[in-house]
């Protein structure tokens, strides 16, 4: 109980932050590591809503916002690098439950492109609470190479550095033309600076996707189907 009260406090504070520059104190925390060890009582300073210093026993917290965590854990936020998202009407309250259950940074797994974008600006602004957004943009594999060329500039022109996932036919495999379009995206992503994510479609692919460079001599980013 202890503990998930905590994984929630730090997310709070931080969340905050994004827009309104919180200048907060955490004092009393049992302060968690990256590298697991642990801090049994400590202070985490975080001004304009980030952290500049955790560190056992008391700091300065002249000006700032007291919070007594009271022995409560602190640990740094979670990241899922692959969650689908999109701005709607119920946004305010699906990004605070990744915050509650502290997540701190989210990566999208896919979706439009725009809507990523404005849930980002929407978090970033201070108008929801919410984690850290990297927005992604759809691909689509059935038109022609040039045309997916086209739709990789496209969306590193708005700022998105992410394909979302790219889902190849798993059985019997992928076609000539699917291929020849990954290709495509791949190598017109390497000169944009584009990551590629793409659904591994079997065991054997993943294998081979890591195993060795691909197309334009990067491996693109495999994820596993959902079951």
């Amino acid at each position: 109980m202890r503990a998930s009260r905590v994984c929630r406090l730090l997310p709070w504070v931080l969340g905050l932050g994004i827009g309104a520059a919180q200048d907060v104190a955490i004092t009393n925390a049992r302060i968690i590591v990256g590298n697991g060890t642990a801090v049994p009582s400590g202070t985490i300073i975080v001004r304009g809503g980030k952290i500049v210093s955790a560190g056992a026993g008391p700091a300065d917290t002249k000006g700032l916002k007291v919070i007594d965590a009271k022995g409560m854990s602190a640990m740094p936020g979670f990241i899922d690098a692959h969650k689908h998202i999109n701005t709607g009407p119920n946004e305010k309250e699906q990004m605070e439950s990744l915050l509650e259950a502290g997540y701190t940074t989210i990566l999208s797994g896919g979706g439009p492109g725009d809507g990523n974008l404005a849930l980002r600006d929407h978090i970033e602004s201070g108008m929801i609470n919410g984690p850290r957004i990297i927005p992604s943009e759809r691909v689509n594999l059935r038109g022609t190479p040039e045309e997916a060329r086209a739709a990789v500039r496209a969306m590193a022109a708005k700022g998105i550095k992410h394909t979302g996932e790219i889902a190849l036919t798993p059985e019997p495999g992928p076609t000539p033309q699917e291929i020849e379009v990954l290709k495509a995206v791949v190598d017109e992503a390497a000169k944009a600076g584009v990551q590629v994510n793409v659904h591994a479609v079997s065991s054997a692919a993943m294998v081979r996707d890591f195993s060795k460079p691909t197309m334009a001599g990067r491996s693109p980013r495999a994820s596993s189907p959902k079951t």
